[in-house]
């Protein structure tokens, strides 16, 4: 593999890795497949108009859509052959979804403020929970803490309520713990692979808080645009996100902005699981690219 040279990815609004990190899954009009060794293209598919989230099965025989109206289908890794259809329903757009670790459930939420637990094998709703007045923003498993982190968005129509993160075990029934955001607005968060820091953006600045101590530690300003995701290095010593420009690289500790890759149009970032690959979403013209090769600010 030449890691001196970017592979274009084209159009794409969401990046998203395996486990293994041998499948890359970009999002635009399609889903295409990329197979991360041999950067070759393994497929094009269109399971649902307007996709916008995916994620790949632990197994990495299958790989959820959902799109902005809520539905959600499941697509083969080989081909691109449409699954099975886990929901038609519109109404449902929201937040990313996720597999659980064992690949048996997937989880998302709403805009509507609605946190679901499907079977990924029927589509049977299996857990359900509504928070009126709020938005479900971000879903992420964290597997060293083994647990779920939610961000919650609260309405304009309540401005006196913080917006916050709940804190879920395995199987869900309520949250174990409540973090309320230092800010308002929050767009995005991703907890640390080490289970020690969260990070948050809103409209304007990134936060690093210390999830033990729930401590702001530090703060960078952010030209927000669209979306403002956020992605840690597995070793949990730099996080990349998403603003105007470009894809910004920072070092946590401190919280200093280090490396950059200018772009147009940035929509996305992702870290190999390994590290040395990241990609970089761009309504037009989106990388994957070495992680080494990132040019320095």
């Amino acid at each position: 593999m030449n890691k001196s040279r970017p592979l274009k990815l084209k159009k794409c609004y969401e990046v998203e890795f395996s486990q293994t990190g041998n499948l890359l899954v970009t999002v635009s009009r399609d889903v295409v497949l990329w197979d991360v060794p041999t950067r070759k293209k393994r497929f094009r598919a269109h399971p649902l108009s307007n996709p916008s989230y995916c994620a790949v099965d632990p197994s990495e025989d299958h790989i959820v859509v959902k799109n902005t109206t809520g539905q959600i289908s499941i697509i083969d890794s080989v081909d691109g052959a449409l699954h099975r259809t886990i929901d038609r329903r519109t109404g449902n757009e929201g937040s990313n979804i996720l597999y659980s670790p064992s690949g048996e459930h997937l989880v998302d939420g709403s805009w509507d403020g609605q946190l679901t637990v499907r079977s990924a094998t029927t589509g049977a709703i299996e857990f359900e929970k509504a928070f009126p007045d709020e938005m479900i923003m971000r879903i992420t498993y964290n597997p060293v803490a083994d647990k779920w982190f939610v961000a919650h968005q609260i309405k304009l129509s309540h401005p006196g309520k913080p917006d916050y993160l709940s804190i879920w075990d395995w199987p869900f029934s309520e949250p174990s713990d409540l973090i309320e955001f230092p800010k308002k607005n929050v767009r995005h968060m991703a907890v640390s692979p080490d289970a020690s820091m969260l990070c948050i953006t809103d409209t304007s600045t990134l936060h690093l808080v210390d999830l033990s101590s729930r401590t702001l530690l530090d703060w960078a300003p952010l030209a927000f645009c669209s979306g403002s995701l956020i992605s840690w290095s597995p070793d949990s010593s730099e996080i990349a996100f998403v603003e105007r420009g470009g894809v910004t690289f920072c070092s946590t500790n401190p919280l200093r902005k280090t490396h950059l890759v200018p772009l147009d149009y940035p929509s996305a970032v992702n870290y190999s699981p390994d590290g040395k690959l990241v990609a970089l979403g761009d309504w037009t013209s989106g990388l994957l690219m070495d992680r080494a090769a990132v040019a320095p600010l």
